[in-house]
């Protein structure tokens, strides 16, 4: 990216609808450039025209203050330097913009079944690679097979760039089509290209934005929360707009929510112990159902103890309701513990405990423990060291 000066100012040229305050700092990606010294930015859901003398390059990404308030807000370009742990920067930087993948994945498969009706050219390429997508999530059905499930965690988005230092190790061209990072990423440069070519409204915003603060973001260290299937919210029709042109904002959400699991999955010297999170979209006849997983070593067991590991999973599932559960296994030894938040799930989980723990045993592990609790589980996601979002210190 180019370098940037301190306290240079970007001046918005078309009236922008937001409620700014003077001195608020605001997270902004840069997503097209018509010209020497107009710039469009994308600040949450609102993409912003406005005028800019410092160089900037697509896909830049800013910190801005704002200066002025009004139809034609004045915002400030503001140094960032890193201080402490380069995670907790990008902490700050993907929380404002993720998003539940849910909704994303909702809207993408009316955007698919719609776009072919209008007769554009850039809708229905756009739409096949969405179709693209959405068949490479993994089923229901795949589902209940090791092999499955281990690929569903390969292909969550999570370890892509694992994948692609191998690639470069290897020199093996690995396949990409699967994994749900690689597709959104394709999506989304696609998306971007029609923006700047004019074929798409820069000013798109995603359908729908009321479904999104029901789902906390992926954090280390933090018990993974259930989150329920939504429908899909259209795009308001515009004679201005493809169909396609209100999901970009969202797919961005999309990715930085990935980003998120990915930075929660990073050991360090605070974190050292191995965890891995992911988030699993699986489909299930018309809708799209979410997984949430958490694989982590235990760092509390003595040098004398066996290596234990802990399995912990939620998902909000049409009927069951929400429902978490941990595995945890040690020396061939099974536990598990399952909380349901409705009585009547609770009830028909405890009517098959039984038959789980025999099933667990006809894998050749040992039943240690296993039971089933209404409600939820206590709160084990206490933040660790070095992993704080406000320091207050100063």
């Amino acid at each position: 990216p180019s370098p940037i000066r301190q306290d240079t100012n970007i001046a918005v040229s078309v009236p922008a609808k937001t409620a700014w305050r003077t001195g608020q700092i605001l997270n902004a990606t840069v997503t097209q450039i018509p010209s020497s010294n107009q710039v469009t930015l994308q600040i949450g859901n609102n993409s912003v025209d406005a005028r800019s003398n410092t160089p900037l390059d697509v896909g830049q990404t800013l910190r801005l203050k704002v200066v002025e308030t009004g139809d034609m807000p004045v915002l400030r370009i503001v140094s960032d330097p890193v201080k402490g742990n380069p995670a907790t920067a990008a902490l700050r930087n993907l929380l404002p913009r993720q998003q539940s993948l849910l909704p994303l994945l909702a809207n993408l498969g009316l955007v698919a079944q719609s776009a072919p009706q209008i007769g554009q050219s850039q809708d229905q390429g756009t739409a096949q690679l969405i179709q693209q997508i959405l068949n490479q999530l993994p089923s229901s059905s795949s589902m209940t097979t090791g092999a499955g499930v281990r690929q569903a965690l390969l292909d969550s988005g999570v370890f892509l760039e694992s994948k692609l230092a191998d690639q470069l190790k290897s020199g093996y061209r690995a396949n990409l089509d699967s994994d749900l990072k690689a597709g959104l990423l394709r999506l989304f440069n696609r998306l971007l290209t029609q923006t700047s070519q004019g074929e798409m409204s820069p000013r798109a915003t995603p359908p729908n934005s009321t479904t999104y603060d029901d789902a906390p973001p992926p954090l280390r260290g933090h018990a993974p929360q259930p989150q329920a299937s939504v429908s899909p919210a259209p795009p308001q029709p515009s004679a201005d707009k493809s169909a396609a042109s209100g999901i970009l904002g969202q797919v961005d959400a999309g990715l930085a929510r990935i980003q998120l699991s990915q930075l929660a999955s990073e050991t360090s010297g605070q974190s050292p112990v191995p965890s891995w999170t992911a988030e699993l979209p699986v489909r299930h006849h018309d809708r799209v159902d979410l997984f949430q997983v958490r694989i982590t070593r235990d760092d509390r067991q003595s040098s004398s103890e066996s290596e234990q590991w802990s399995v912990s999973l939620a998902f909000d599932l049409e009927k069951l309701g929400p429902i978490r559960a941990t595995v945890t296994l040690m020396e061939q030894g099974i536990s598990v513990a399952l909380w349901a938040e409705h009585e009547a799930t609770t009830a028909v989980f405890n009517q098959h405990l039984e038959s789980l723990g025999r099933g667990i045993e006809k894998a050749g592990l040992k039943v240690r423990s296993i039971y089933c609790h209404h409600g939820s589980p206590p709160n084990d996601a206490p933040i660790r060291d070095g992993e704080a979002l406000v320091d207050t210190s100063a």
